[in-house]
């Protein structure tokens, strides 16, 4: 919400800089010849407060807004839960030694009636917010594990779950209760959790994720290195999968400093048992890189794009009628 609120600032500064010309107003009054030091500062002092002023108002102004945005959005995202309207986008990853498809990650989508899409960083904001998120992530759960039930089964599903959810009452049993409904089989399943939004704390939330652990659901700790796991909590957590934040893939082939944070994180997760992905992979060089630093997984922009599920039935029904190597199938797609 920051973002809509800055936006909110700066609009309402240019509308209202166009009637008060505060800053320039006051500055172009002074003569260039003026010798008079105290006045000149007297002048940026005196601007400077009705700059504050014009700011401190406009953000009073925009807070209004945004809170007005917010429950229109809080109406609306309910409204199209009960009505079925989101939907769920795949993006493929691959495994780098065999140039094979692993699975595909859910990712949620809202279309509006002109055929944009509302950002799920905002919408699920929102769902965060409003109490919304255990029945937003039922209904895209929903989608996700029909479609994926029909795809081949060496292939799993990532479905990416709300650190808020983990301290709900019964969140495992109620997704086993889920997969077992929708005929997936829990192995093919994998729930990720996002770092930088996670703070496991309590017996509920590490009880909830052995749980899952132990019913064959394999979990992914997402952005790896942007949040809060210290190497204790890493050394706790039930983690089967660790996902290289895609920030670090795109700058360890010019920083030899990162570089090595890379390699060191792909260590600390081999060391753990755990398969390692590299997230956002957007050019042959960085494919190339993390092949050879012993990354098990690739994931971006340059291996696929988020497709919806007819695309995904096509492309899966391509790849097992013919072996095509992973770099000229993705410059192909």
């Amino acid at each position: 919400m920051m973002v809509l609120l800055m936006a909110r600032i700066w609009q309402y500064c240019r509308s209202r800089s166009k009637k008060q010309d505060i800053v320039i107003k006051t500055v172009t009054q002074s003569s260039p010849h003026l010798v008079d030091v105290a006045l000149a500062e007297n002048n940026a002092n005196l601007a400077q407060r009705r700059a504050q002023d014009l700011f401190d108002e406009a953000e009073q102004d925009a807070s209004f807004s945004v809170q007005e945005d917010l429950d229109h959005l809080e109406h609306k995202l309910r409204s199209a839960i009960a009505r079925r309207e989101l939907t769920v986008h795949f993006q493929p990853y691959f495994c780098v030694n065999s140039n094979k498809i692993a699975g595909y990650e859910a990712l949620a989508r809202w279309p509006q009636r002109d055929g944009s899409f509302i950002p799920p960083s905002i919408f699920i904001d929102v769902a965060e917010k409003t109490g919304q998120i255990n029945e937003l992530s039922a209904l895209l759960f929903e989608i996700a594990c029909k479609e994926a039930r029909e795809w081949p089964s060496h292939l799993t599903l990532s479905f990416n779950i709300s650190a808020l959810q983990l301290h709900t009452e019964d969140f495992a049993n109620d997704i086993l209760t889920f997969v077992k409904q929708w005929d997936l089989p829990p192995e093919r399943l994998e729930l990720e959790l996002t770092e930088s939004k996670l703070v496991i704390e309590g017996k509920r939330a590490c009880k909830a994720l052995a749980d899952l652990r132990d019913a064959g659901v394999r979990i992914a700790l997402d952005d790896l290195g942007t949040g809060y796991s210290s190497f204790l909590r890493l050394s706790k957590m039930p983690v089967d999968k660790l996902k290289i934040d895609r920030h670090f893939i795109a700058e360890c082939q010019e920083d030899h400093r990162v570089k090595k944070i890379v390699e060191a994180m792909i260590s600390l997760g081999k060391g753990l048992g755990a398969t390692i992905v590299a997230e956002g992979v957007e050019t042959e060089e960085q494919l190339y890189i993390v092949q050879h630093m012993g990354c098990d997984i690739a994931q971006g922009f340059l291996l696929g794009t988020p497709r919806d599920a007819q695309h995904v039935n096509h492309d899966i029904s391509y790849e097992a009628s013919v072996v095509v190597p992973l770099s000229t199938r993705l410059r192909a797609g």
